[in-house]
């Protein structure tokens, strides 16, 4: 590959290569930011039309998942868990730990660990 066909961010240590979910995940600013979400009437919606827009595929199964996912952390206290496990990895790197921490992302966060075609949100 040519020097082109990567994206080197401000101090040249990162390389991303050049395609358009790089470009999106750089946008500045983020057209999926935290507040805009939280904003949102319709976020499984906003999120599809996002992606699409930026000529990105699966809109719809992201939408889903961003959707389901965003619930948890907001309402059910998805944000506690999730700093309660990374914290208890950082302070014991060990492998069960890692696995623990693991099966709480598969659990827990839709499209970061998939285990089956179906998304569902808990109610």
């Amino acid at each position: 590959m040519e020097r082109n066909d990567f994206l080197f961010n401000y101090d040249s240590t990162t390389i991303w290569p050049v395609s358009l979910a790089t470009k999106f995940i750089l946008t500045d600013p983020f057209p999926l930011n935290h507040q805009i979400c939280k904003e949102s009437n319709n976020l499984q919606s906003m999120v599809e039309e996002t992606i699409g827009s930026n000529g990105l595929r699966r809109g719809k199964i992201i939408g889903k998942e961003v959707e389901c996912n965003f619930e948890w952390l907001e309402k059910n206290d998805g944000w506690k868990e999730i700093d309660t496990t990374i914290s208890d990895l950082k302070n014991n790197q060990t492998k069960e730990e890692e696995r623990k921490a693991s099966a709480t992302i598969k659990k827990n966060l839709k499209g970061l660990a998939r285990n089956s075609q179906e998304i569902y949100c808990k109610d």
